[in-house]
């Protein structure tokens, strides 16, 4: 399969015409490294210590380090191995999970020697640890994909969740899953919070999979959340944690059935969707998330620049960027060929720098391994728009802004007129009057720089109300145009056609309201250029409306 993708990028690679959208131009993208067929996939995720990045790839066995400035590539091979997870750190020793036979846990100095096999897997006990370790003290935690008690429907076990010493000793099988309650298959790394860990199971055919706790010392293993398919979501990726809420990513499911992106509080509670893929804005999204400055970042193995709904390519991935309220969904990058396609692995953060890799693309079409860093200065992912209010009624502009937290903002009227207390990324007006008119942008702050928005224009109108369902009425409330509220109930019957000249909004919301022509008279003329909106109204008898 991965060769038949390969094959498939290809072709794409040629075929490929357009140039990617420059999304952002405060950010700044870099190849540090160009993979070849000698290095093997980087499914896992970077680890950054200092300077130096380190990383494995599967199929060649390979732990390899690159500093950050793309120089000093050095890679250390172990035959018979292969790794999909990350690493961890703990003064000068990595540890990671392999696969090959069962699987293990194994150790290995930063320079590339002292290789160990830390815990070898026997089924019984585990299979296929996938994902990277968490480190608590001297214990490593960690899932397996399988393994664990076995039966006619699960002849390799379910997964189970294990610890180890640093040094080889105390490995214990905290857990093992049985495919109840959507909790089978984990391959994704294990958060900590007290003397909790969380982690997800992938579905079992019924559910889209399971956010799960467990204790420290194996007691307590308790679902928080069943995904509930397609809308949830479905193979659940790692977890973030923030304070006390889990944010985390679905590969499959959804709306569009591309993906989502959801929130859990650690109590089991509070669960929502903060976004569904679509496709054109990302899909498939990898792994688990990062925050920096409050902003969450994350990856996608599809969609974006290439995606064609039914068509031939599904996109070649990007980077995006979310709040933690679910606002503020931003594309940063759009991968191309050339330079990387398919993140393979979430991403890692070091100050306002993301690293990751890409499973395609580039010089040779293996993958590269890239840096992102996150602009600084503010700058607008959407501005204000105009608004045309009613007279009486209230008014609102809103802008969304990134760069490095805290931000600040400023709302200033026709161009030079402080709003003091507008201080929100929301201006709220209530009650406009003609006086409100004119323009409003929005100037936002930070210790690197500021930025202002377009501006965006209020048009206040004229606001009526008939309240005599009387053909004389009408006319005269609808000729200065406006907002006109019907407030009564009743049948207008009207001699002749009312010349809409004017932008004009008819509405008689709350009450029963018949507009009648007799059979012979066209209810309404709309001149060129002028728009004229109808709610809550029955036309009937017009000759023509």
């Amino acid at each position: 399969m991965k060769y038949m993708w390969r094959a498939i990028s290809l072709l794409l690679v040629i075929l490929a015409v357009q140039v990617p959208r420059t999304l952002c131009q405060a950010q700044t993208y870099r190849v540090l490294h160009f993979l070849d067929a000698t290095d093997g996939f980087a499914y896992g995720r970077l680890l950054v210590s200092g300077n130096t990045l380190y990383g494995t790839t599967s199929g060649q066995g390979e732990i390899f380090t690159l500093a950050t400035d793309g120089t000093g590539f050095t890679r250390f091979q172990f035959p018979g191995f292969s790794s999909d997870g990350g690493l961890v750190e703990s003064g000068p020793i990595l540890y990671g999970t392999v696969q090959g036979l069962n699987g293990a846990v194994v150790s290995v100095n930063t320079d590339g020697t002292g290789f160990k096999v830390l815990k070898a897997f026997n089924l019984a006990d585990g299979a296929d640890p996938l994902s990277e370790l968490v480190l608590v003290g001297t214990t490593l935690y960690g899932t397996t994909y399988l393994g664990g008690p076995t039966n006619y429907l699960s002849p390799y076990g379910c997964g189970t969740v294990f610890k180890v010493n640093t040094d080889g000793t105390g490995f214990s099988s905290l857990w093992a899953f049985s495919g109840s309650d959507g909790l089978k298959q984990p391959r994704s790394a294990l958060v900590v919070s007290g003397a909790s860990l969380f982690g997800t199971a992938a579905g079992d055919g019924f559910h889209g999979g399971a956010i799960f706790r467990i204790n420290q010392d194996g007691s307590g293993c308790t679902v928080l959340r069943t995904l509930s398919m397609p809308l949830d979501g479905a193979s659940p990726a790692s977890l973030l944690l923030c304070g006390t809420t889990l944010y985390g990513t679905c590969g499959a499911g959804g709306a569009f059935n591309r993906g989502t992106l959801f929130r859990l509080e650690t109590n089991g509670t509070g669960f929502a969707v903060l976004k569904n893929f679509s496709g054109a804005d990302g899909s498939a999204p990898v792994g688990g998330l990062v925050q920096v400055d409050g902003t969450l970042y994350g990856v996608t193995g599809s969609g974006g620049y290439g995606f064609a709904p039914g068509g031939m390519s599904e996109g070649y991935g990007t980077i995006f960027q979310i709040e933690t309220n679910g606002g503020g969904y931003f594309v940063l990058k759009e991968f191309a060929p050339p330079d990387g396609a398919t993140p393979g692995a979430p991403l890692a953060a070091s100050g306002h720098t993301l690293y990751g890799s890409t499973l395609f693309g580039g010089i040779s079409n293996y993958g590269t391994i890239f840096s992102f860093n996150l602009p600084l200065a503010p700058w607008f992912i959407s501005s204000p728009s105009d608004q045309v209010v009613a007279a009486g009624q209230d008014g609102s502009f809103t802008v969304t802004a990134a760069g490095s937290r805290p931000l600040y903002y400023q709302w200033v009227f026709n161009g030079t007129n402080l709003l003091r207390a507008a201080t929100n990324s929301i201006l709220q007006l209530s009650s406009v009057s003609f006086s409100n008119a004119g323009s409003y942008a929005a100037v936002v702050t930070n210790v690197y720089g500021s930025a202002t928005s377009s501006p965006a224009r209020l048009r206040v109108i004229f606001s009526s109300t008939v309240t005599n369902c009387s053909e004389a009425d009408l006319r005269a409330a609808m000729a200065a145009g406006g907002v006109v509220r019907v407030e009564c109930d009743g049948t207008f019957p009207l001699s002749s056609a009312i010349d809409v000249a004017q932008d004009t909004v008819l509405d008689a919301t709350g009450h029963t309201v018949v507009l009648s022509g007799s059979k012979m008279t066209q209810l309404f003329h709309v001149r060129t250029n002028t728009t004229f909106t109808l709610s809550s109204l029955t036309l009937g008898n017009g000759r023509s409306t």
